[in-house]
């Protein structure tokens, strides 16, 4: 797996941690809540570390996965002691997803052992099984209980909770498990904490606290914060302590910053630099970065800058400090030579915040160049109808899908995909249409899965701030017909949580074309389902669109006006709206 532990035998004990659950709402970077329980982690010092599983953001296409998983590597090897993988269902959601999680790290069921116990990993992802611990797996679960029952502790983790279920695990594993004196059973999946229940002497926990977004708003009295379990081993005594990252000191006496604080940091400490998206090549810029510190303390931070190739950004890496509660602005210059591209990848940054210059890491950000793009949306002087006919729209403007530079994926072409996307305004909605030309038409999922197959999603920055990620203020909006019918699944941010549901409110008509290769949508978006924005002329609103396309095996690529909503949920990404 990803480290190798030392298997002598500890006479003085030993210990671990156990985290579950760190991936983000945004594909190439992972969250600073996970970031933080690392830190924490590393305060404490435990032997080894396990990981319940979650690590990426699966559901993107296989071109980023790889990236992710880098990305992911890249975070997890901030931690200073080894570390083992438990495999999880957001890990293999990507048609290659097992694939490389079995390249990069063997198999996705496996064991070790540590001082006087061993360890058990399986996979509740396994197809075989199909959720379940069967077939093969389960075969080699038996073999190796047996072969290991001269151990003095059994623990045994896997990312979903089975035990919740009334599938095989009540059936067949927990028999098999006390039957063979096994201690404890850790899981995620569930993004909170779940106390031990014990049956038949064995205690099962779930911990999936260790960075996703949390399930609801943060709720200390229902499990639901960010922790990670410590678990010390003494002969014969095993203990655990759920430990909240913002409770440890480090030797400096400073705490680490809450999830509030972290939350804050993460979305509106580290801005981007914008250039115009019509700017010629070769060219020479000044830009600036705003970096926000919401610490009652002051901070100390460096920039290093990443810079694909025919850019360049001046200087590379610059150290700075922010005083309590304010703010200061960096100034680089960027230089684009006539290899550059004006197209994503562009120049991007990390950057690192210390209490002291040579100091423990607090957080970490990342942002970068971002080009503006800007559509005009016209006021209508006339009602459109939603009826999926574009007939309401021959005096419109289109905002134009067909480069390849859009396309994240396998394209052949405009009629392949491409699309036409057409929005206008009035004082009751906001009127969104789309001409998607698409050869083969395939949607088999729904609710808040059908970007899967044949649908649009458009998203908003109501408040068009240079925020990552969504936000309060932001909106995403999937538009399908799905096995269910015409269907409109809506997300919206509420505290620190995102909620998804289905939105019956706003006016939507799909009418697919397939002997034309045509899908058409219409819908009309009530101005009171994107609150704070009030249309007015001379208005500036966030905004993007994203066609996704699924030629029958599975999603194939989508086309896409910046890569704010498949790629990433970071709004800084978006074009912005002006309506006139």
């Amino acid at each position: 797996m990803a480290s190798n532990i030392p298997t002598e035998h500890s006479k003085a004990g030993f210990s671990f941690a156990v985290i579950g659950d760190c991936k983000s709402e945004v594909c190439l970077v992972e969250p600073e809540p996970f970031r933080q329980n690392i830190r924490s982690i590393n305060l404490l010092m435990p032997d080894f570390v396990v990981i319940l599983g979650d690590f990426v953001k699966g559901d993107t296409h296989e071109d980023l996965l790889g990236e992710a998983w880098n990305e992911f590597e890249r975070v997890a090897r901030g931690l200073k002691m080894p570390y083992y993988l438990v495999i999880g269902n957001h890990d293999v959601q990507c048609r290659s997803g097992e694939k490389m999680f079995r390249e990069r790290f063997g198999s996705p069921y496996y064991c070790f052992d540590y001082g006087n116990s061993h360890f058990i990993v399986l996979n509740s992802e396994d197809k075989e099984g199909r959720g379940d611990i069967s077939g093969r797996q389960l075969e080699w679960l038996r073999k190796d209980l047996k072969a290991h029952s001269e151990a003095e502790h059994i623990f045994v983790f896997v990312h979903r909770p089975l035990w919740e279920s009334e599938r095989n695990w009540n059936k067949k594993i927990h028999h098999l498990l006390v039957e063979h004196k096994v201690d404890m059973v850790f899981a995620g999946h569930n993004h909170r904490y779940k106390a031990p229940m014990t049956r038949d002497g064995i205690k099962y926990i779930v911990t999936g606290g260790g960075g996703s977004v949390p399930m609801g708003s943060i709720k200390e009295d229902e499990g639901i914060f960010y922790h990670w379990v410590y678990a010390t081993v003494r002969g014969d005594e095993v203990n655990l302590a759920v430990i909240r990252p913002e409770g440890l000191l480090s030797e400096g006496g400073k705490p680490l910053p809450s999830w509030k604080e972290l939350n804050w940091i993460h979305k509106r400490s580290f801005g981007p630099a914008f250039i115009d998206a019509l700017r010629e090549i070769p060219f020479s810029e000044d830009i600036n970065i705003r970096i926000r510190n919401p610490l009652k303390f002051p901070v100390h931070g460096t920039i290093e800058w990443f810079v694909p190739d025919g850019w360049d950004v001046i200087p590379r890496r610059m150290e700075y400090s922010v005083k309590p509660q304010s703010e200061t602005e960096l100034y680089f210059k960027v230089n684009a030579d006539e290899k550059a591209k004006l197209a994503y990848p562009l120049p991007w940054y990390e950057s690192i915040l210390r209490w002291k210059k040579t100091g423990e890491p607090i957080a970490t950000g990342r942002s970068g160049i971002r080009l503006r793009r800007r559509f005009v949306c016209r006021k209508t002087e006339r009602k459109i109808v939603v009826d999926g006919n574009l007939d309401d729209w021959q005096d419109f403007e289109p905002l134009r899908l067909n480069r390849k530079e859009q396309v994240v994926g396998h394209w052949e072409g405009v009629d392949d995909l491409s699309a036409k996307i057409f929005l206008a305004w009035d004082e009751n909605y906001l009127y969104f249409a789309a001409e998607v030309r698409d050869d083969y038409f395939c949607q088999e999922s729904s609710g808040g899965d059908s970007w899967q197959g044949d649908s649009v999603q458009i998203s908003f920055d109501t408040l068009n701030d240079d925020r990552s990620e969504l936000d309060e203020g932001d909106y995403e909006y999937a538009f399908a017909l799905t096995p269910k019918g015409t269907e409109a699944f809506r997300l919206s941010v509420e505290g620190s949580s995102i909620r998804g549901e289905e939105d019956k409110d706003l006016l939507l008509a799909i009418n697919i074309k397939s002997e034309e290769g045509l899908h058409i949508y219409e819908a009309a978006i009530p101005w009171s389902q994107l609150k704070p924005f009030k249309p007015r002329r001379g208005a500036v609103c966030g905004f993007n669109v994203v066609v996704n396309d699924n030629d029958g095996d599975g999603p194939k690529s989508w086309i896409g006006w910046t890569p704010g909503i498949r790629e990433s949920k970071d709004t800084s990404y978006f074009g912005e709206l002006l309506f006139k």
